[in-house]
C-alpha cells in the first residue's frame, strides 16, 4: 500500500470517529496549497450535517480512492462490518487468473452440485462437498468485488472511459 493511501485511510478513519474536520484535528491552518475548495481534505470531512456515510463518499472522491467506501462499510460501519467482506485492491492480470482459476475448478464441481440440490436439502454425507463448493463460489464472488473495485479505481485515475464502459456495457444488457 502507498503512503497517500495510508495516509488517506488514516483520515478516513479518524473521520469516522470524529465530526471534527481534519484541518482541525490536525493542526493544519494553512490549507490554501489545494487548488480549489473541493479539493480540499477539510471540504469532502467537514460538513457537519453529513453522516458519515457521505463523508466517506465525498472523501473517496476527493481523493480518487474508490476502495475507501469499501474500507469503510467493511471496518468501521456495524452493518458493513457484518455483511460486507473487504476488498482487496489486485491488477487486472490477478484478477483474471483468480477468475480462471475458480471457473476450472467449479466446473469440476458443477454434477456434484446437481446430485446436492437436487432434492432440495444437504444431507450430512454432502455437507462436506457443498462446503467446498461454497468456497469457491465465496472466492469468485470476492474476485468479481476485486475487479469491480480495480475498475472504480482505473476510471477514477482517468485511466479507463467510463461513458465508454457504461455504453458497451448496456449495449451487452440489451
Amino acid at each position: 500500500m502507498d503512503v497517500r493511501t495510508r495516509v488517506t485511510i488514516c483520515r478516513l478513519l479518524t473521520f469516522a470517529q470524529s465530526n471534527v474536520p481534519y484541518s482541525e484535528r490536525c493542526g493544519i491552518k494553512d490549507i490554501s496549497y489545494y487548488k480549489n475548495s473541493e479539493d480540499r481534505p477539510s471540504a469532502a470531512e467537514g460538513l457537519q450535517n453529513r453522516n458519515k456515510s457521505e463523508g466517506v463518499l465525498a472523501m473517496s472522491k476527493a481523493y480518487k480512492k474508490p476502495g475507501l467506501c469499501n474500507y469503510y462499510c467493511s471496518k468501521a460501519c456495524p452493518i458493513g462490518q457484518e455483511f460486507v467482506p473487504a476488498v482487496e485492491l489486485k491488477g487486472l492480470t490477478q484478477i483474471a487468473l483468480e477468475v480462471l482459476n475458480s471457473l476450472n475448478k467449479l466446473a469440476k464441481e458443477k454434477e456434484r452440485l446437481i446430485e446436492i440440490s437436487v432434492d432440495g436439502r444437504i444431507s450430512e454425507d454432502e455437507i462436506k462437498d457443498f462446503a467446498r463448493i461454497r468456497h469457491e463460489l465465496n472466492s469468485i464472488s470476492a474476485t468479481v468485488d476485486a475487479l469491480q473495485l480495480w475498475v472504480s479505481d482505473t476510471i477514477a485515475a482517468n485511466g479507463l472511459d467510463k461513458a465508454e464502459l457504461d455504453r458497451l456495457t448496456g449495449e451487452l444488457m440489451e
